[in-house]
């Protein structure tokens, strides 16, 4: 399936999930099953973090802080696009939808009143834009439990459980209206069973 995006490029596949899902893994085991036979671009948070993490609101509370967080956010999905060069397929590593989840998420924890709608759409649809169109993204499903687990294991990223439960729930309710492509694999198996689910998948796109 061939179609036109943001990205420049035939098919997009946008991995979406909680902390500790496994979405990180199972992008870049795509991406090297993928790039055996076609042209990828890989698109994760690493390299444009480096940059400017330091910039990144710690632990935001107040309404300013949690916004300033969420176009922190925004400003670096934006900036990993870095050429113009067409490629058969383009693996993203969290991009909008995480944005939303994770502000909406934390503007109901601290009760700061607010318009959902007003948020999705601004995060969604940047200067009514639609850049998730014509792509398809790929959610990793797991349970909160599982996720911890994974996360205390590496010894990475810290985990709330509250946070990433607040989340999934967020993630599953956008997608009873989610108007763009949607795949959902069962990420709490082993890492080489989800990746042999998640190629099934993928393959018949």
């Amino acid at each position: 399936m061939k179609t036109t995006n943001i990205f420049n490029s035939d098919i997009t596949i946008i991995f979406e999930g909680i902390t500790g899902s496994g979405k990180s893994t199972q992008a870049k085991m795509l991406v090297d099953h993928l790039s055996q036979s076609h042209s990828v671009r890989h698109l994760d948070t690493e390299k444009t973090y480096q940059i400017i993490g330091p910039l990144q609101p710690k632990n935001p509370e107040t309404l300013i802080e949690i916004v300033q967080e969420s176009l922190f956010f925004q400003f670096m999905n934006w900036m990993r696009f870095s050429d113009r060069q067409h490629y058969d397929i383009t693996i993203v590593d969290r991009f909008l939808l995480s944005n939303y989840v994770y502000t909406l998420g934390k503007m109901q924890k601290f009760s700061i009143s607010h318009n959902s709608h007003e948020v999705r759409s601004t995060i969604l649809n940047p200067l009514g834009l639609e850049p998730l169109q014509n792509t398809f993204t790929l959610y990793i499903s797991c349970p909160v439990d599982v996720a911890q687990k994974r996360t205390l294991q590496r010894k990475r990223n810290r985990f709330d459980v509250q946070e990433q439960a607040t989340a999934e729930k967020l993630y599953l309710e956008e997608f009873k209206q989610y108007p763009y492509g949607l795949i959902i694999i069962d990420g709490s198996e082993d890492y080489q069973s989800v990746h042999s689910k998640m190629l099934e998948s993928v393959t018949k796109l």
